[in-house]
């Protein structure tokens, strides 16, 4: 039995120093070379969770936590300009 090699599993390719994250949703294998990055868009998905998180605790509606006000401006906007032509 060899150590310390490439192997696949299930199909995806593990590589010495890569990291195994397994939870009840299952596996993750992180090449070691991604790992700063994945670690960095990590931590802004949970901070952007707990901003949303915080906001529905203060009551804020769906409408709110996704601007749609905004929303509706850009739409119409764009309908509006696309009429004029």
């Amino acid at each position: 039995m060899q150590v310390n090699v490439p192997i696949q599993c299930g199909g995806a390719p593990v590589n010495l120093g890569d990291i195994i994250f397994v939870d009840s949703n299952g596996v993750v294998v992180v090449p070691r070379l991604d790992t700063e990055a994945i670690l960095s868009r990590t931590k802004h998905i949970l901070d952007t969770e707990n901003i949303v998180q915080d906001k529905i605790e203060a009551g804020a509606t769906i409408g709110e936590l996704i601007n749609i006000d905004s929303m509706f401006e850009t739409i119409f906007a764009h309908q509006e300009r696309a009429t004029k032509k």
